[in-house]
């Protein structure tokens, strides 16, 4: 995961530009010193780099263990030789370094590959050396390209989160406009309806007297009711007017907002995109 996040911060220009080149050395394993075809990893890890050497070794043999190194036995490495061989594997890393060298020692016919070796078996050698190098800077390239394209994929479910919230806010807003309207209209009607009703009270008090009959004292008191009702429904829709608008100005705060949201998404977006485009161009010239 370090390797990656630094690979990340450093847009992959070490993998993209630097050549894979296969040394030859000599390393200490658990049965002795072998010489060894080594390959150099900026930014990496021994246990990831070995691990991964492991399961490629896998691959090619049967009968592998990891005890104090990678040993691989009867391999069949074509590269190398039609007969199966050993090979030996061992990352080796310095303290608070971040450089590995992944050591691998070949045996074939019970000796060691080296300088003293056959030709065309130190060139298979550093040949197979420089494929797995190669197929392991295109393993963390694609790694990498993956985690880049997963952030990439978050971003833009993001926007696209917030241009729906947007569109919801927008039909809010034609929701509660409308809602207001309403309760305005509703509001100048029961307005004018309590005039109305307060005349018809004022007549039908006068018309009364002191001895008004039952039936006009019934009227009355329907009259007075009436009123109240309208009373309570004028305050009723300037409350509902009153929310409506203010609804709708939290509302347009929200569209506002999420403009602004939507604009610093989509730089984001941009560089982002920007980077799963360095991590492709660096994965097809890994070399």
């Amino acid at each position: 995961m370090r390797t990656l996040t630094f690979l990340a911060a450093l847009g992959l220009s070490i993998l993209l530009h630097a050549q894979t080149e296969v040394m030859q050395s000599s390393l200490p394993f658990s049965d002795g010193s072998h010489p060894t075809m080594v390959v150099a990893f900026d930014n990496a890890e021994s246990g990831a780099v070995e691990s991964w050497y492991k399961a490629q070794l896998k691959e090619f043999s049967n009968d592998v263990s990891h005890k104090k190194e990678v040993r691989a036995l009867g391999a069949r490495v074509p590269e190398v030789s039609q007969d199966t061989i050993t090979v030996l594997c061992k990352a080796e890393q310095g303290k608070k370094s971040t450089r590995v060298q992944l050591h691998l020692a070949y045996r074939i016919h019970g000796q060691w590959i080296g300088n003293t070796s056959d030709p065309k078996l130190m060139d298979g050698a550093k040949k197979h050396a420089y494929m797995l190098g190669v197929r392991y800077k295109k393993h963390l390239l694609e790694t990498a390209l993956l985690a880049e394209q997963k952030t990439l994929e978050h971003l833009q479910g993001e926007l696209a989160n917030m241009v729906k919230e947007k569109g919801r806010a927008e039909s809010g807003i034609e929701k509660n406009r409308s809602k207001g309207v309403e309760a305005q209209q509703e509001k100048v009607q029961a307005e004018a309806d309590l005039k109305t009703n307060e005349s018809a009270v004022t007549a039908k008090h006068a018309a009364m007297g002191t001895s008004p009959t039952e039936e006009e004292a019934k009227q009355f008191q329907d009259l007075v009711k009436n009123g109240t009702k309208l009373q309570e429904k004028i305050a009723k829709e300037t409350k509902n007017s009153e929310e409506a608008d203010q609804k709708v100005k939290e509302l347009e705060e929200q569209v506002k907002d999420n403009i602004a949201s939507q604009e610093t998404k989509q730089r984001a977006i941009d560089e982002q995109t920007g980077k799963v485009a360095e991590a492709k161009k660096a994965l097809e010239n890994v070399n």
